[in-house]
């Protein structure tokens, strides 16, 4: 689908049968509830996100072409998202426990401050509590290279952000999404 503005969209997919909604902001979002209260049709809508600009866009009602099989497809809203998968081993699950505590506010900066990160999560390895992932995503690489940069020397900065722990191993390995499959289910 071509990139409009949510509402030229919407009107255009009700032309021919189908909606696509696309929300870019908590205006929009906010208005299209309003839109759906208004004429009680629960079939305006999609997934409303919970960050400005970061919604999922969804195809209701047979999508491209009408076929039922198409209900309720998933389309990105952002296109090849770079992901940096950070990954991490600790010499102790102590270890590994001490610098998350002292890791976590991050995150927290991470989402005020870091509007074109989609994803900053930690993982812990089912099979081997003392590994851990990062998995990142961020709407263009740039991003990452760019305000995240500036987050992490700016966490650094911080009495308490350094937990005097060192990773025994550490990879961080850069990917590009393809857009084949989803990332999540709303």
């Amino acid at each position: 689908m071509r990139s409009v503005r949510p509402a030229a969209r919407l009107a255009a997919s009700l032309a021919v049968g189908y909606q696509c909604v696309s929300i870019s902001s908590c205006e929009d979002a906010r208005e299209m509830r309003l839109r759906r209260q208004a004429t009680n049709d629960d079939s305006i809508g999609g997934s409303f996100g919970t960050r400005k600009g970061h919604a999922t866009t969804h195809i209701k009602g047979g999508g491209f072409g009408g076929s039922s099989a198409d209900a309720d497809f998933y389309e990105p809203v952002h296109k090849k998202v770079h992901v940096l998968l950070v990954e991490l081993t600790f010499a102790s699950v102590a270890d590994r426990e001490k610098w998350t505590a002292c890791w976590s506010p991050l995150t927290q900066r991470v989402y005020q401050n870091e509007q074109n990160c989609l994803s900053y999560e930690m993982c812990v390895a089912n099979d081997d509590p003392c590994s851990v992932i990062i998995y990142e995503r961020y709407v263009n690489k740039s991003d990452l290279d760019g305000v995240h940069q500036e987050s992490l020397k700016a966490h650094g900065k911080l009495p308490g952000s350094s937990s005097g722990v060192t990773p025994v191993a550490k990879k961080l390995t850069h990917f590009t999404e393809t857009n084949i499959g989803h990332m999540e289910r709303t």
